[in-house]
């Protein structure tokens, strides 16, 4: 009875052998059911990851415009401080404008430059920067202020020192 049994769960072990190995044998590609599934799947993964680095890219557009801007201005009021103590008048803050570097880089840019008197002598100066991100939107302005002396400083005060 031992023997019969053995027998048969050695032939019962075989035919699954076989029908396993049957089987791997005869799956040896993709069937077409999967091949839909995997494109299906990456269509909704391109279709999420476009966009974001679309936003990416706009963000990164910006930000390189706003450092420019600053820079810009940066070095517009490094050259007015540059100049005798007060040769800054409405004519020449009329005459300022951006450098040729800015206007590659910023879209429609206009440079405003306005004074105003401020406390004990000194002059408020600011300096802003506008620009267009496409045909219809302008950027929020950037501006940068800055005091300087309103006129040459009283000499007859000043003590001599021998």
């Amino acid at each position: 009875m031992k023997t019969l049994w053995n027998n048969q769960m050695r032939t019962t072990s075989r035919r699954h052998h076989l029908s396993s190995r049957s089987m791997s044998v005869r799956r040896r590609g993709t069937s077409l059911l999967e091949l839909v599934v995997g494109a299906a799947l990456l269509g909704v993964f391109l279709s999420g990851l476009v966009p974001m680095l679309r936003s990416v890219h706009l963000a990164s557009r910006f930000n390189e415009q706003h450092q420019s801007a600053n820079q810009e201005l940066a070095n517009q009021m490094e050259h007015l401080a540059a100049l005798p103590a007060g040769s800054i008048d409405a004519e020449h803050l009329a005459s300022l404008e951006p450098s040729l570097v800015a206007q590659s880089q910023l879209p429609d840019v206009q440079l405003t430059a306005t004074a105003s008197p401020a406390d004990a002598g000194t002059q408020k100066i600011t300096c802003e920067l506008t620009w267009s991100t496409d045909t219809t939107n302008q950027t929020a302005p950037v501006r940068l202020t800055a005091w300087f002396p309103a006129g040459p400083a009283d000499t007859d005060s000043v003590a001599a020192i021998p």
